[in-house]
């Protein structure tokens, strides 16, 4: 999908590129307008597998980006990205996760409820900033030598992200 131009002039000369989350400047005297992209899925049921984590449960998903079938983000731009994710495990239980951006881990969270009451559910979240170009593949993965591997359905554990700018070239 290519952006919608709007013409304007800001005193004759070039415009600033750097504006806020969905908009971007795209030379002189012109300003493009880039869809909005988000998601947000929940993880619906439980799962206890290695490798790349399903969000079944979508709450959202501007520019149609993620995937439920495959728990993968698809970048529609260039850009600076936000994600976020939320991994609750049973008592008991360990579970480290992990961000990849096209096979490349980019960061960890790690949720413990191995305490000594064996009562106690536990949670791990962690937000990372990634470039990204289009068509790269953002990922949660359960960590292939993980403790254990259960991850908590019923929309406890989420998987999020968002476009903060798209990188634009100005010559």
């Amino acid at each position: 999908m290519q952006p919608e131009f709007i013409n304007f002039t800001i005193n004759n000369d070039y415009v600033v590129y750097s504006l806020l989350v969905g908009f971007f400047v795209a030379g002189v005297n012109g300003c493009a307008l880039a869809p909005a992209v988000s998601f947000s899925a929940g993880k619906a049921a439980t799962s206890t597998n290695r490798g790349v984590i399903k969000f079944e449960n979508v709450l959202t998903n501007e520019g149609s980006g993620y995937n439920k079938d495959t728990g993968k983000f698809t970048a529609p731009y260039d850009g600076v990205y936000l994600f976020t994710w939320t991994i609750i495990t049973r008592q008991k239980e360990a579970v480290a996760t992990e961000l990849y951006v096209n096979n490349v881990l980019k960061g960890y969270s790690f949720a413990d409820a191995r305490d000594a009451t064996g009562m106690m559910d536990d949670s791990a979240s962690n937000t990372l900033i990634v470039k990204m170009t289009r068509n790269q593949v953002a990922e949660i993965r359960v960590h292939a030598t993980s403790w254990n591997t259960y991850v908590e359905g019923g929309n406890w554990s989420s998987f999020s992200g968002f476009l903060i700018h798209v990188t634009v070239i100005i010559s």
